[in-house]
């Protein structure tokens, strides 16, 4: 206990040396603000699982089509091209895949990114699994936006893959142009081969 009181000291220290009047720490520390809550230990969460490999398991339910899958995912909004007409329905048995969320801290190319992907020993999530991922974990696009490259959409002037993102209006399933760079912040589901 004697370490926890230290800890939070030494956060209200730091916070008052930042400028931070009395009122307005006692006000965070006496909170019951879920989000503000969340954020902290978001951090705090990010902080001590850096470097490390989180691995997220998902069960994938390759009876189901896209558009069912797209529907479990609850987005508050979704590019209404991601189909099955559009993005083949790998047919199967439910099967449980593990995903991991690569981030290569900088600005890339799909291309590069799959060819990293690869020589790590992972391929980049298909459409059912990317789906089924952001159904378990509909959180975790709310702190990066999330590229799944394993599905493309050969559209008439376009090669389109999905991501997920969040805004304003709650959380967003885009399809994006595959020929682009993506931002550092990236991460890329992907399983391993």
């Amino acid at each position: 206990m004697i370490k926890m009181e230290y800890f939070i000291k030494k956060i209200v220290d730091i916070l008052s040396k930042k400028g931070l009047e009395d009122k307005e720490i006692s006000n965070i520390m006496l909170t019951s603000n879920e989000t503000l809550i969340n954020e902290i230990a978001d951090v705090i969460f990010d902080f001590m699982n850096r470097g490390k490999k989180i691995i997220y398991n998902v069960q994938v339910d390759y009876s189901k089509n896209v558009e069912e899958m797209v529907e479990i995912t609850m987005h508050e909004w979704a590019n209404e091209d991601i189909t099955s007409e559009h993005f083949l329905n790998i047919r199967g048995k439910s099967a449980e895949v593990s995903v991991e969320l690569i981030h290569f801290n900088r600005s890339i190319l799909s291309d590069d990114a799959l060819l990293e992907m690869s020589a790590m020993g992972y391929r980049a999530a298909n459409m059912q699994e990317f789906l089924a991922f952001g159904a378990k974990y509909p959180d975790l696009q709310r702190k990066f936006p999330i590229v799944g490259l394993g599905s493309v959409w050969h559209s008439e002037d376009s090669h389109l893959v999905a991501y997920m993102s969040w805004g304003a209006s709650g959380r967003y399933l885009h399809l994006w142009h595959l020929d682009l760079v993506w931002g550092d912040g990236c991460r890329f589901a992907a399983v391993k081969e």
